[in-house]
């Protein structure tokens, strides 16, 4: 197996372990969203560019939110991020 292959392999598995980490955090943001958890700000700016429709305005709060959770990890992998929250509670 040659170099480029090897580097080629090394980013399929990131990708694919990225993309994995993605479904485990939209998980954890439906599960938010099922227990009433929303971020006001959040849900406003959801609600500001979708016109006020609902459907529309809960997919946007879904991605924004994403983008929330992927910031406040730092780096860190979501399961670091997890335990983090749970050492807060």
């Amino acid at each position: 197996m040659g170099l480029l292959d090897k580097l080629k392999r090394k980013v399929e598995t990131t990708l694919a372990d990225s993309r994995l980490e993605e479904e485990l955090i939209y998980k954890h943001i439906l599960e938010e969203m099922d227990s009433g958890v929303l971020r006001d700000g959040l849900y406003a700016k959801a609600m500001a560019n979708s016109n006020g429709d609902e459907a529309q305005a809960k997919s946007l709060y879904m991605k924004y939110r994403l983008q929330s959770v992927k910031d406040a990890m730092g780096g860190s992998s979501y399961l670091e991020y997890v335990e983090k929250l749970k050492l807060k509670k």
